[in-house]
């Protein structure tokens, strides 16, 4: 779940870094960045979200047993 969490965080970025760039012309047409930005946004929601794994996360610790701080 960490790897997805920073995959899907980091590849986002980079697209929509790439968006900006381009200024209004990145959002419409068939722009390579627009079809990066489309296809990594969809993997994020048919995969789980960030927040869905980061739950997840938390959720295997608490059933693991928290480490003594």
């Amino acid at each position: 779940s960490m790897t997805k969490v920073h995959v899907a965080e980091s590849t986002f970025e980079v697209a929509n870094a790439a968006l900006q760039i381009k200024g209004a012309a990145g959002y419409v047409g068939e722009t390579p960045e627009s079809y990066a930005f489309r296809k990594i946004r969809g993997g994020q929601i048919a995969g789980g979200t960030p927040n869905i794994h980061r739950n997840n996360m938390v959720k295997s610790l608490y059933k693991e047993g928290l480490p003594e701080l």
